[in-house]
């Protein structure tokens, strides 16, 4: 091949120089377009605008690759790549025909004219560069395979000729045999040597395919005695299934040059390098083959174990990455680029400390880096990776030494993996650590609480219990009629005593509650008939706000099996809070309607001014008190909701409320119609649900 063609099919890859591509299309915008795009991926373009000047350019110099539009004024672009495929010097460039027509016979025309692809408009930029870089590497390839070709040529030039040379030197002394008989010895004394000692069998074969001769080194490949192969046919030694191949190899006329597998004495196989020069008689007859042999096992082997490993290496899940001494990446397996976001192409060549470092752990890597060019173990470490998104990645980092064939270190292989999953587990655990002992801890406070508050609130009842008996004996006149500003003031005493008695139940009964101690005693019950005793106790109040409470009960919804205590609880808690809350003269409203098939739905509506959103999250907390406008002797302890709440849920029920500022507020509660599994076992044994 001239060697100035040869440079310019040679691929940018392999010249060090980016690709060089000539568009060629009438229309300016399609050319600026085509341009931009091959341009900003770091091709060099020169657009022209028609045939006649685009050939004069190709005079100059030769492109990697032309794109060529179909359709153009004077010469077309079937035409201009027939012209282009008819000169010697520019037939090896690849074109690429950019057209508008899809027909599947202008593609046949692109085709015949020796293109070797059809791009349709209008095109995805994506397409285009997809396409240019794959006849740009398809071209590369071809370079490389015929350079390679060249020089095998050229090494099997060189050594056919010394066989050749070895060969005439051979027949030389045949013929000479009639002259001489001393000169035909010391001849085949010459031949024997130089066969004996080569270190490539020689094996030759005659015109039927029988084994004539073998030296020591062809029989030790094969694990024979030397006399023990011949006569036989040489395509026997190849195993079941190969042997018309080698038969195909050992006979042809014309010479062989090829890799087969034999099979040894004891049946193991070994790979062989087969060379066969043609023999030939004094009147050029044929007669055999003197084939030369070479064992490449250990080759085949060592290529087998490196396409293992790339196939290992390739398939992990880990990121794997081969590196020089100066940190520049030579090898990047597809685990690297999952975890990284960087293809192949884009690693290999670059710095890795600029891939994947940050900015403040650089210097540590470049550290570790050339721990192994000291001779430095390297332990396993974790670090903080960087992705190609920017996003920052948890690794646990292995690096290792490659040392070449002398023992000396050539580079670095460094494999990383995702601890993110770990870490995060790690962190979890921590977290769920710290959040059990905080839990224990709220539950011992919790449960002291509950504890204090029983023997406290037990020991207020029995001083307000004589309080008030002793109060409502005076205010009864059993020991004497009293003064009207005297018994107005013993009824004072009397109201007050019976408050804080409710307050003292209300905490005695949450503390149960919240220990595990309430007793649930359900039995069936008429929820209207229960909502009509509520409303009679809270007679007294309402009427003197002039309020009316009215009740809707389902008619669908029967008895329910439920603790009557606890039910009329809620109910006095709710309505007592909606008659405070109501303004004189108002309405309450009581509704009762199932809700599914096992519950029922308790609801609550007042008419007065509403509560507002940010207070609303507090309203079912311990001791919290909303300040509405209250009469004398309805004083709240801010227990009512919060045991409401604690009641309903340890019955298996839900509570809630929904307010609206200026058109009052909902009190729900929503309870079970039977009693759950859990309330059964708590009533059956005395304990909490």
């Amino acid at each position: 091949m001239h060697y100035a063609l040869y440079w310019a099919a040679l691929g940018p890859a392999m010249r060090d120089t980016p690709a060089s591509i000539l568009i060629v299309d009438d229309i300016a915008e399609n050319l600026h377009v085509l341009s931009t795009v091959l341009g900003r991926a770091g091709y060099v373009c020169r657009p022209v605008t028609s045939g006649e000047m685009a050939l004069r350019t190709m005079e100059s110099a030769l492109p990697d690759l032309l794109l060529i539009d179909v359709r153009m004024p004077e010469m077309d672009g079937f035409t201009l790549c027939q012209r282009i495929k008819a000169g010697e010097h520019t037939r090896d460039v690849p074109v690429v025909f950019i057209s508008a027509v899809a027909d599947a016979s202008e593609k046949v025309k692109a085709f015949e004219a020796g293109g070797v692809d059809y791009i349709t408009k209008p095109f995805h930029a994506a397409e285009v560069l997809a396409r240019v870089r794959t006849h740009l590497a398809l071209r590369e390839a071809r370079a490389r395979l015929q350079q390679l070709n060249s020089e095998l040529e050229e090494r099997v030039s060189a050594r056919t000729e010394e066989l050749q040379q070895a060969n005439r030197l051979l027949l030389a002394e045949i013929r000479e045999r009639q002259q001489t008989e001393e000169a035909l010895r010391q001849s085949e004394e010459r031949y024997r040597l130089l066969i004996e000692t080569a270190q490539e069998g020689v094996w030759q074969i005659d015109a039927g395919g029988h084994t004539v001769f073998v030296n020591a080194r062809l029989a030790e490949m094969f694990g024979y005695a030397p006399d023990d192969m011949l006569g036989r046919v040489a395509w026997s030694f190849a195993p079941d299934g190969e042997q018309a191949a080698n038969r195909r190899c050992l006979l042809t006329g014309a010479g062989c040059d090829g890799e087969y597998r034999y099979q040894r004495r004891d049946g193991s196989l070994f790979w062989a390098r087969v060379q066969t020069h043609r023999l030939l008689g004094e009147h050029a007859e044929s007669r055999g083959v003197l084939a030369m042999v070479v064992d490449i096992t250990a080759r085949k082997q060592e290529e087998d174990l490196r396409a293992r490993l790339a196939a290992i290496v390739d398939g992990s899940e880990d990121a794997i990455a081969s590196l020089a001494l100066d940190g520049t990446v030579t090898s990047w397996n597809a685990g690297a680029a999952r975890l990284y976001g960087y293809e192949a192409v884009e690693a290999v060549g670059a710095p890795i400390a600029a891939l994947v470092s940050p900015s403040e752990r650089m210097d540590e890597l470049l550290q570790r880096m050339q721990q192994p060019r000291k001779q430095v173990r390297v332990s396993p470490f974790e670090t903080l990776h960087r992705r190609k998104n920017g996003t920052m990645v948890d690794v646990a980092v292995s690096v290792s030494p490659i040392s070449d064939s002398a023992g000396r270190v050539v580079g670095v292989s460094a494999i990383a993996r995702d601890i993110s999953e770990r870490r995060r587990a790690e962190e979890m655990q921590r977290r769920s650590a710290v959040l059990e002992d905080e839990n224990r801890r709220v539950l011992e406070e919790s449960r002291l609480k509950s504890g204090f508050l029983a023997n406290m609130s037990h020991e207020f009842r029995t001083p307000l219990t004589a309080i008030a008996g002793f109060a409502e004996f005076l205010y009864d006149g059993r020991s004497g009629e009293l003064l009207d500003d005297h018994r107005q003031l013993v009824g004072n005493i009397l109201l007050s005593a019976r408050h804080l008695m409710r307050i003292v139940n209300d905490v005695l009964d949450l503390a149960k509650i919240e220990a595990g101690k309430t007793n649930f005693r359900p039995e069936l019950v008429s929820v209207a008939q229960t909502v009509a005793e509520v409303r009679d106790v809270l007679k007294s109040l309402t009427l003197e706000k002039q309020l009316s409470i009215h009740a809707r009960v389902a008619s669908t919804l029967g008895l329910v099996e439920i603790d009557p205590g606890r039910l009329k609880q809620v109910l006095y808690n709710y309505l007592s809070n909606a008659i405070k809350a109501s303004p004189a003269g108002g309405r309450i409203t009581v509704s009762v309607t199932p809700d599914g098939e096992d519950m029922f739905r308790v609801s609550v509506h007042d008419c007065g001014r509403g509560i507002a959103p940010e207070a609303q999250r507090r309203l079912f907390a311990e001791f919290v008190q909303l300040e509405t406008p209250q009469p004398v002797g309805v004083q709240g302890s801010g227990l009512g909701l919060a045991l409401t709440k604690r009641i309903v849920e340890a019955q298996g029920g839900t509570v809630g409320m929904r307010s609206t500022l200026g058109k009052g507020s909902t009190f729900y509660a929503v309870l079970p119609q039977r009693p759950l599994l859990l309330s059964k076992r708590g009533a059956e044994h005395g304990t909490g649900s």
